[in-house]
């Protein structure tokens, strides 16, 4: 259990195991679950107040992305502890090693941040607080689904980039780490700098 949190499952339909799946995903929701809400209460309940403290768009944007940015860190960052706690009352030929331990931290931060970060764009772009986790818990699984049905299609898919068993590291078609790395830190830094402004633009309101 612990090891499918922290490293994913391999993308082999051989091995496709939904228990293990149902186990990841219940650690990915969980995350999407408290940024989704926190993004929702400072959107729909705090927006005004916060603004009014910043006095312009894109200083609450900056405050609301590097909360977000925040509290999946630390989540994640349970999440790791709680797995390596757990770890050590299984036998020792079933743990991971530290430096997959290591790079499994980084992985779950950077893949996850990204997405809780894309799921807060959409909820402030629709103006909704539920569609966007909705819509990303689907194709979450649509996506995961699709990359054990449709061959060579996973490492293409940002929903798995969190899985380090379906990395370059263990597969030769599994996605490259130094890739997902830099796309997801330019999204990151993308979205940081322009999406308010883009916002703000095309909704004709000032900045």
């Amino acid at each position: 259990m612990f090891g499918h949190v922290l490293s994913g499952m391999e993308q082999n339909p051989a091995l496709w195991i939904y228990r293990n799946l149902l186990l990841w995903l219940l650690f990915y929701t969980g995350g999407m679950l408290l940024t989704g809400r926190i993004a929702a209460q400072e959107i729909f309940q705090k927006k005004y107040y916060i603004l009014i403290r910043y006095g312009n768009y894109e200083k609450w944007w900056q405050y609301l992305f590097i909360k977000i940015i925040r509290e999946m860190f630390f989540y994640v960052l349970a999440v790791w502890i709680i797995c390596n706690l757990g770890m050590l009352f299984i036998p020792e030929e079933f743990t991971l090693s530290n430096k997959i331990k290591i790079l499994s931290f980084f992985l779950l931060v950077l893949s996850w941040t990204m997405l809780a970060v894309i799921q807060m764009v959409i909820m402030l772009w629709m103006e909704n607080m539920k569609v966007p986790f909705v819509f990303m818990l689907l194709c979450t699984i649509a996506a995961l689904w699709g990359s054990e049905q449709l061959d060579r299609l996973g490492k293409f898919i940002p929903f798995n980039w969190g899985m380090i068993l379906r990395s370059n590291i263990y597969q030769e078609q599994g996605y490259s780490i130094v890739f997902v790395f830099f796309s997801e830190i330019v999204t990151l830094v993308f979205l940081y700098r322009y999406f308010i402004r883009f916002r703000q633009r095309l909704k004709g309101e000032q900045l």
